[in-house]
């Protein structure tokens, strides 16, 4: 036996019950084969190991073997439904047939705690490379630039290295420094190597000095156990060059901000309390004021007329919903904790949930949802699976996701919400950041290779991500970099609600935020719409394709990078 196996088996503090009165490393010496071991020494072996059928036949086998004859009834159930499984499997990874037999019977009265603790390990493991590792989920996207304004701290799931403000984070695929195959039971890194040579030059991001971006995060992927890269970190931060650096931030900034019409700018103004000794009364007469009277609306361009009415409403309810809360004597801005993420939602941030109700199958879908497009990726593989091989997976949820239903349902956009805004807790960290730049990620990029990747849309295409904590809310920007292999997320910084009257103007940025998220939304999606229309215009591929609605189009798609 192998001193690895022996020291799994060892670190069991004990299998009283299920073995007798024996300690795990007595028990080891008097194995003379994998099929003697206990199934809870060979599932962690097994998940060291990262057992499959082509790697170990003969101890699959065996352990299958040992299992069915044990004289102790659970472990003849467990091996009874694993053998069965066994049997139809096709394709399932073994390791994960193995898994799913324990945690899916209960019979053993006795080691329970063991079995769990165990299978608990696994799965949180499995979680977290959901989220933080796109290269065992992505075959080309291996590598990805982020900016952000605000800090990152520790996650629950894997440590990072706390940034300061306006830092640029990258993150790669894979949480792995080893550089071991499969065989040898670390194949992360070996699976991030062969996404980063699948990749092609002419795909990639040079940058100025000539180098590649892809290349320089797979150097500091191979050398850092991290999948969040902090580039203000001196490590991540001298792989680039002055120059390289310049050329980053120019590329999270390069797509403007969408300006609000000239008659909304107007009317948003018209709320400025500044001056006024009757706030609560100023507030309250503005909210009655007709916006449109008066107006000239010039050309309007893509602004139509109704969208403009449309956005001077929402000023006019968002205006209207802080009224109420302000004139309380206790404000709900200084209650803390008390007050729940549904209060905050439905109260303070509830044109959230209204921002394209005039756009024909637009939907701002609230309530724990699960994504589309992370649902898309992680089923990717299934049609390519015998029938009922594995389980369809569900999306990662969130709060709140702008989709469009019809022919060929889409998500757009994506809010987290919180009770409380906790730069280090896990809510902002874990939950909003990583879940939502990999949703942002994976909207980005199925968008793309609907658009056959679009050079227009490669350069023009942002995708935005709200997340809100109490009173407070930022913005998450995610762009394409030079190429179609990396992207850049640019934070907007921490927005907050005043707490009293007196400092209303903090408020009124509030509202012109979220009405360019808006802006940003109703771009990208004409923006797809017109690739869609121009690719239709170079090739009659597509002649007779069925469109959602006059802003979304359905169209087949590809592997990331692939044309």
């Amino acid at each position: 036996m192998g001193s690895s196996k022996e020291k799994n088996v060892a670190r069991s503090p004990s299998w009283k019950g299920m073995l007798g009165d024996i300690s795990a490393r007595s028990y080891f010496e008097s194995c003379q084969s994998i099929a003697d071991f206990d199934y809870i020494a060979f599932l962690r072996f097994s998940e060291s190991k990262q057992l499959t059928k082509d790697q170990c036949e003969n101890q699959w086998d065996e352990a299958l073997t040992h299992l069915t004859s044990n004289t102790h009834k659970g472990l003849q159930t467990k091996g009874a439904s694993l053998k069965k499984r066994w049997q139809k499997k096709d394709h399932v990874d073994n390791a994960n047939v193995f898994w799913s037999a324990v945690k899916r019977k209960r019979e053993l009265d006795r080691g329970t705690l063991e079995v769990q603790v165990t299978v608990d390990e696994y799965w949180n493991k499995r979680i977290r490379n959901d989220y933080s590792s796109p290269a065992v989920q992505d075959p080309t996207t291996s590598l990805v630039l982020q900016q952000s304004t605000s800090s990152f701290a520790s996650s629950a799931l894997s440590a990072l290295v706390p940034s300061p403000a306006h830092s640029i984070v990258a993150s790669t695929a894979v949480v792995s420094s080893s550089e071991e195959d499969p065989s040898n039971g670390e194949p992360d890194m070996y699976r991030f190597r062969e996404r980063f040579k699948s990749m092609k030059d002419s795909y990639k991001w040079k940058l100025p000095s000539g180098r590649y971006a892809e290349n320089i995060l797979f150097e500091i992927g191979r050398h850092i156990r991290e999948q969040w890269y902090n580039m203000a970190d001196k490590r991540a931060r001298e792989a680039f060059s002055d120059e390289d650096w310049d050329a980053i931030r120019s590329r999270a900034t390069a797509i403007e901000e969408p300006t609000l019409h000239p008659v909304v700018e107007r009317y948003l103004c018209g709320f400025n309390l500044s001056g006024s000794s009757m706030k609560l009364d100023k507030l309250k007469a503005a909210t009655f004021i007709d916006g449109m009277e008066g107006a000239d609306l010039g050309p309007l361009g893509l602004a139509k007329e109704d969208q403009i009415r449309y956005e001077l409403e929402l000023v006019r309810k968002l205006m209207l919903d802080w009224w109420f809360l302000y004139r309380k004597e206790s404000g709900p801005f200084t209650a803390g904790t008390l007050l729940s993420e549904a209060w905050w939602s439905s109260h303070c941030f509830s044109i959230l949930g209204h921002l394209v109700d005039d756009i024909n199958s637009c939907y701002a879908i609230n309530g724990e949802k699960t994504g589309l497009e992370s649902s898309r990726r992680k089923n990717r593989h299934r049609p390519e699976e015998p029938v009922k091989a594995i389980r369809k997976k569900i999306g990662t949820k969130s709060d709140v996701f702008i989709r469009t239903l019809g022919h060929t349902s889409r998500d757009w956009s994506v809010v987290e919400s919180g009770h409380l805004w906790d730069s280090f807790g896990n809510k902002v960290i874990g939950e909003s950041r990583i879940k939502v730049s990999r949703q942002l990620h994976d909207i980005l990029f199925h968008r793309a290779q609907e658009t056959a990747w679009n050079d227009m849309f490669i350069n023009q295409a942002k995708v935005i991500g709200v997340v809100t904590g109490g009173s407070m809310l930022t913005r998450m920007d995610l762009v394409f970099g030079g190429g179609r292999y990396t992207t850049v997320l640019k934070g907007q910084g921490l927005f907050k609600m005043a707490e009293t009257l007196n400092q209303f103007k903090l408020n009124l940025k509030v509202a012109k935020l979220l009405l360019q998220t808006r802006g940003l939304i109703i771009n990208l999606m004409t923006l797809f719409n017109q690739c869609i229309e121009d690719n239709e215009a170079e090739s009659d591929e597509n002649e007779g394709q069925d469109y959602v609605n006059e802003l979304i189009a359905s169209s087949p798609s590809g592997e990331y990078g692939k044309e």
